[in-house]
């Protein structure tokens, strides 16, 4: 890491003991496990944040009658040769 600014977090400690049995097990620097804690949060959060904007722009421009049943024909289609029992 090229460049880094220095945080200091308080932690109950319940929370501080499960975070050091795990990055003990990951054989992995507190820093780091920390920092890619927090990525994943992150990163997870954003995703939430996308299904959100999808399903408000869904909302807002429905699926057409004609768009419904043209994705339902060819989910049939597709799953015809598939055997079910």
């Amino acid at each position: 890491m090229s460049s880094a600014v220095r945080v200091a977090v308080d932690l109950p400690p319940t929370l501080f003991e499960s975070v050091e049995r795990e990055r003990q097990r990951l054989q992995e620097s507190r820093s780091g496990f920390l920092r890619r804690a927090i990525a994943d949060f992150l990163e997870r959060q954003k995703g939430k944040a996308d299904v959100g904007h999808d399903a408000a722009v869904y909302r807002q421009h429905p699926e057409t009658e004609e768009e419904v049943a043209v994705t339902f024909a060819m989910s049939q289609e597709a799953l015809a040769g598939d055997p079910w029992e």
